[in-house]
């Protein structure tokens, strides 16, 4: 009884692990529509299992291997045909039914002959992208609140890449091995957004017009980039216009009208756009279908498996002056038995931005010529450090010894000196470093009221300063020289000197001279030319000027004149008019340089010789100036005829 149980039971459990095997072996998951499968044929990776149709289950009979054959032949021959470019021919015009399943929308019944009516022309293949605008009933509203826009980002392609790279998705095998590794070909679909604007009221007989807008949104250029409108029979096309590219028409046997716009190539982030002018003969509405596509692009590469190695060396001078600049030449050879991509090398000190090289291939090698400043004096640590994909890395180091010239400047000169005299400066250089100081440049900028002596040595005087040429100062040795300047106005004076050379840091250094002024007073008398007559009025002039560096204050001014001629009134100033007198008001300010000019208007009452006289006194700085002029009066001729004629008659 215990055997013949235990025997059932065996049984059992051999039945129920034979039926799991083979449902194991036949279980595969089921995906409703594939259109592209990858079949590694690496033996060393996994193969990736082909998916079955739902509706093709009979193929499960067959065994494993010899379904796996069958589907990559399958897959072959589908990729084999994606690659062959469309033409005029491959994509006649079609009914709403045939619309492929990449299309969003296909042309109304209404609007779109068979294929059988008229000659074959371009439709869109399956990545095509279709604004279907429906005309809207009479409720005055724009196209734009009922347009569409259609933008094909790629999305779907760009995950399953990314499933087959990091191994999230699917089975487990070769393309796992792809993690971590750097893409040599990478492609999306094109980033285009299209938008048709336009109204959606339109009148008989009236123009209207609609333009369709194209914008490039992608990283690079797409081609071959088609527009198709179609239009019913009783619309006429008055004008149809595009930005770029190249448009066609084609009558259909309903009387329908297909338009494509063509654009050859589209750069990346660029726009383009069609105009099209209707104009409506029936009350009827109608649908304006808008259909685009893009011709795809294919992408391939080889691939080898290698072992390259890097190899550096730096060639250069080993000494440099300071601030210099030389060509170095780095060596980068590739000795191993396999190309090095993507090689780049980083320099220091340099930018820290890597030098690019690129390919090297098995054996080879590259020179990468460039140019290093000596910025530090000291030793100067050369470093190329090379890298390369697979985690190639190379290094090189090499000592360059730097010399510097360094200037130490001096300007000696007088620490007080009167405004208009002349000064002398001094000028002592010295070159503290290791090395010669090279095309020596002096400058002497010179402040306002101070003027330079032309002296010997000098090159350039322009715009208030000086310059010397002093040729090469050696190591440790030191040079002086002298200039001469004008002072000219009052106040702190201050020369700023600079010195620089090749190689060496430019120095500078001053001498500041307090300068004394001193206000110089001067008066000029112009009187009138004579002989005058007795009785008509003449003026007088004055001048007072000041030639000083400094202000002249409080001064005065007091006009006199001889008997028998009176002062009757003055202008540039005030005064008091008293007999033989005419007292100006005292100038408070008289600035360096400035000019004022009084007039005395004087009447003499007898003729002969009357004189003026004018006196200048000022309190800072003590002044007392006195100028005199003598006029000839005389009486007038018409007088003198007339007064003699009253005599006779008397």
């Amino acid at each position: 009884m215990n055997r013949t149980l235990i025997g059932v039971l065996s049984l059992a459990v051999i039945g129920t692990a034979i039926v799991a095997i083979v449902q194991a072996q036949e279980a595969v998951p089921v995906r409703s529509e594939t259109k592209s499968v990858l079949v590694p044929s690496n033996s060393q990776t996994e193969p990736v299992r082909l998916t079955d149709d739902a509706k093709t289950s009979s193929r499960r009979s067959k065994p494993i291997s010899e379904r796996l054959e069958v589907s990559r032949d399958q897959v072959t021959q589908e990729y084999a045909a994606a690659q062959q470019a469309p033409s005029e021919n491959d994509f006649p015009i079609g009914s709403a039914e045939q619309a492929e399943p990449g299309q969003l929308a296909a042309p109304l019944e209404s609007s779109t002959p068979s294929v059988s009516q008229e000659p074959p022309l371009l439709t869109p293949p399956n990545a095509s992208q279709s604004l279907d605008i429906e005309a809207p009933a009479a409720t005055g509203r724009s196209l734009s609140d009922v347009k569409t826009t259609a933008r094909r980002t790629g999305q779907g392609s760009r995950a399953q890449l990314g499933d087959a790279v990091t191994g999230t998705g699917g089975e487990k095998g070769g393309l796992s091995q792809l993690q971590g590794r750097t893409a040599l070909l990478t492609s999306q679909t094109p980033a285009v957004l299209v938008k048709a604007e336009g109204p959606s009221e339109i009148h008989v007989g009236q123009t209207a017009i609609y333009r369709i807008d194209v914008a490039n949104h992608a990283s690079e250029s797409i081609e071959d980039f088609y527009v198709r409108l179609v239009l019913p029979q009783w619309i006429n096309l008055e004008e149809s216009k595009a930005a770029s590219g190249d448009l066609r028409r084609q009558d259909v046997s309903d009387g329908s009208q297909v338009l494509i716009w063509k654009v050859p190539q589209m750069e990346s982030q660029s726009r383009s756009n069609w105009v099209i002018k209707i104009v409506p003969r029936e009350n009827k509405p109608f649908d304006l279908n808008v259909d685009w596509w893009v011709r795809p692009k294919s992408l391939q590469a080889g691939i080898r498996v290698v072992k390259p190695e890097l190899q550096l060396a730096i060639r250069g001078p080993a000494e440099m002056t300071y601030g210099q600049s030389q060509m170095f030449t780095l060596s980068v050879t590739n000795p191993g038995n396999g190309d090095a991509d993507n090689v780049s090398v980083s320099l220091t000190p340099g930018e820290e931005k890597p030098h690019w090289i690129g390919h090297i291939p098995a054996g080879g090698s590259r020179q990468l010529q460039f140019e290093m400043a000596a910025a530090q004096a000291g030793v100067m640590q050369l470093r190329a450090v090379a890298t390369a994909d697979r985690k190639l890395q190379a290094d090189v180091d090499y000592a360059v010894t730097v010399r510097q010239p360094r200037l130490d400047l001096k300007v000696v000169g007088p620490a007080r000196k009167y405004a208009g005299s002349a000064v002398k400066y001094q000028v002592v250089l010295t070159n503290l470093g290791d090395a010669p100081a090279n095309d020596l440049l002096i400058r002497a900028a010179l402040p306002s009221g101070v003027t330079l002596v032309p002296g010997e040595g000098q090159v350039d005087a322009a715009n208030g300063t000086m310059a010397w040429k002093l040729g090469t100062l050696a190591a440790n040795t030191e040079r002086k020289f002298d200039f001469t300047c004008q002072l000219v106005t009052a106040g702190d004076k201050t020369v700023q000197v600079s010195a620089e050379a090749e190689s060496a840091n430019m120095v500078s250094a001053t001498a500041m001279t307090e300068v004394t002024g001193v206000a110089d007073l001067k008066l000029i008398v112009n009187d009138p030319q004579g002989p005058q007559a007795v009785g008509d009025e003449v003026v007088y002039e004055v001048q007072v000027l000041n030639r000083g560096s400094k202000t002249a204050e409080a001064v005065k001014l007091v006009a006199q004149f001889s008997d028998h001629i009176e002062p009757v009134r003055v202008s540039g100033g005030r005064a008091d008019l008293v007999p033989g007198q005419a007292l100006f008001r005292p100038l408070q300010r008289l600035e360096p340089g400035q000019q004022v000019t009084l007039k005395v208007y004087a009447k003499a009452s007898t003729t002969g010789n009357h004189r003026f006289r004018a006196e200048l006194t000022s309190d800072d700085p003590e002044t007392q100036l006195v100028q005199e002029e003598m006029t000839r009066f005389m009486t007038d001729p018409n007088q003198a005829a007339e007064d003699r004629t009253v005599q006779e008659e008397d």
